[in-house]
């Protein structure tokens, strides 16, 4: 072997271990078995989100409108809670004292 070929493995070798060193970690907080549910109260534009296992936590998070085309989206954010097969997060669509109109809804982890 050469000493060049010796280098330039030796580098490979340098450059694979940084890499290895330096590449993030995969998240911990993951929580599982997330769903999401019309809200029990009634209220037409509500819901509510269960996740029942894993770690880190969730929350509901609604899109809404005042439901005109002109007026921007909002978005209404429920509780963050930690995985539970009895904790749910709630919200619910209102723009100051007349409701609003749900356009979508995710569930937000971290």
């Amino acid at each position: 072997m050469t000493v060049r070929s010796k280098t330039v493995g030796a580098l490979f070798t340098m450059a694979a271990a940084v890499a290895v060193l330096t590449a993030p970690s995969p998240a911990s907080a993951s929580p599982l078995g997330c769903a999401t549910y019309e809200h029990p109260m009634g209220f037409a534009d509500a819901r509510m989100a269960r996740c029942t296992a894993g770690d880190g936590q969730y929350r509901i998070v609604l899109r809404c409108t005042k439901g005109f085309d002109h007026l921007p989206d909002y978005y209404i954010y429920g509780d963050w809670k930690s995985p539970s097969a009895t904790s749910f997060s709630s919200a619910w669509c209102y723009s100051g004292t007349t409701s609003g109109f749900l356009r979508g809804y995710s569930i937000g982890i971290r």
